[in-house]
């Protein structure tokens, strides 16, 4: 919101700027990280499920992958624009080369547990996430795993 100002934008415009520029990060460094990005409705229960699956995903990885959530009620234009028929749906974006048939991004529809998307990122885009380990709930990691644990004591 403070960057939309120094722009002259008013705050919802900035904020939708902020989430295109977004968007584009996730397209654009996913192919030097291995990046998730997640399409998923606030108020759906399958798609609540799979954040917090993305969430035991992440904590699993830790920095080896990126994750972004983007929800519908504020892209609305893009995922009518990506033609988005089914909620939540899981882009993973990775190295790609020639030699592939990938081109670096695969689509699911979710929800998936932590270790199914860790093996569609082995199987579809060969990018391996070696000592990951993930937690079924967030009762069940060790203390100050997940990020903000220290809230809940």
């Amino acid at each position: 919101a403070a960057e939309a100002r120094l722009f002259g934008w008013d705050e919802f415009l900035g904020t939708w700027v902020e989430h295109l520029l977004t968007a584009i990060d996730t397209a654009v460094l996913g192919e030097r990280a291995p990046t998730l990005l997640a399409l998923a409705n606030r108020n759906e229960a399958n798609s609540q499920k799979q954040v917090a699956a993305l969430k035991r995903f992440k904590v699993g990885v830790k920095d080896a992958a990126r994750v972004f959530v983007l929800y519908a009620h504020e892209f609305d234009w893009l995922f009518q624009s990506w033609a988005v028929k089914e909620l939540p749906t899981l882009m993973l974006f990775g190295p790609s080369d020639d030699t592939q048939d990938h081109q670096g991004r695969v689509e699911l529809i979710g929800p998936l547990d932590p270790a199914e998307i860790a093996e569609a990122f082995k199987r579809r885009l060969q990018v391996e996430f070696p000592g990951a380990r993930f937690p079924k709930s967030e009762e069940d990691e060790e203390e100050g795993q997940w990020p903000w644990s220290w809230l809940r004591r």
